[in-house]
């Protein structure tokens, strides 16, 4: 039997493992967790009955599930209950993944039968100026409703950049999720242009996180800077006492000429 887990991380109430293949019953859990997760981040379908919006989350969750080519990350406390999971792309190059978008868009265009060039070469060049040549899409991300304040998503995002330390993670995100994207920005998330051809910019937010490895960089480069400025810091201290204390000797022989001037004078 193939195993499926090739990397997890064991606590004494949870563990984190990531994943190629899934179980039907897994997949179903999956779905079942971001439909309720994300039912309230889309106020502007307030309109939409509870079942049709239910079915459209999980139409949306359903290609990932179902995909050769991602990942997951699980996320399960006590007895193997799933209140947390990660879909991962490995993107390699922004040709390849361009060019799945160009089809994408150019599919949607033959069933609606308009063929708006101009928004098509739009989207490209936002998606194109938010890409890096190698990078790990965060496709989809989501936590537990009522467990979305214990840490359990900043647990998965380190255990994602610990798995891919020298590949930033990009995504994007609903602009009307407010909680997501506070999430993202306080584990040091920044807003880019990335936005995957075919999704409307003015709905979604693109997001990019620096690899594990760029950040340890930068920290230490910061720490250098730092050990320099203090350096330079100290050094005109250090020079700054030298000047008092000759100023001092200079003012004390100055004193002690004039002195024996009034000595001389005196006699």
């Amino acid at each position: 039997m193939k195993k499926m887990e090739l990397l997890s991380h064991q606590h004494s109430s949870y563990s984190i493992s990531f994943r190629r293949v899934l179980t039907n019953r897994e997949k179903r859990k999956m779905k079942r967790l971001f439909v309720a997760a994300f039912s309230d981040t889309y106020v502007d379908m307030k309109q939409e009955s509870k079942s049709n919006l239910h079915v459209m989350l999980g139409s949306i969750i359903e290609p990932h599930l179902q995909a050769v080519d991602r990942h997951f990350v699980l996320y399960r406390e006590g007895r193997r209950r799933l209140v947390g999971f990660a879909i991962l792309r490995e993107v390699q190059l922004c040709s390849t993944y361009l060019s799945d978008g160009l089809d994408k868009l150019v599919a949607e265009m033959r069933l609606k039968s308009t063929p708006d060039l101009i928004d098509m070469a739009e989207s490209l060049r936002k998606a194109d100026a938010g890409l890096d040549n190698c990078f790990v899409e965060v496709c989809q991300f989501a936590v537990d409703r009522w467990r979305q304040m214990d840490h359990i998503g900043a647990r998965m995002m380190s255990f994602i950049r610990q798995e891919f330390p020298d590949r930033p993670l990009q995504g994007m995100l609903r602009r009307t999720n407010a909680a997501g994207l506070k999430f993202y920005k306080k584990i040091g998330a920044k807003e880019c242009d990335f936005v995957t051809p075919g999704y409307d910019s003015e709905l979604y937010v693109g997001l990019r996180l620096e690899s594990l490895q760029d950040e340890r960089k930068r920290i230490s480069e910061e720490a250098s800077r730092q050990e320099e400025d203090s350096g330079a810091s100290e050094k005109e201290e250090e020079e700054g006492r030298a000047d008092a204390v000759l100023e001092r000797q200079k003012g004390k022989a100055r004193r002690n000429l004039n002195k024996g001037k009034m000595r001389e004078q005196v006699v």
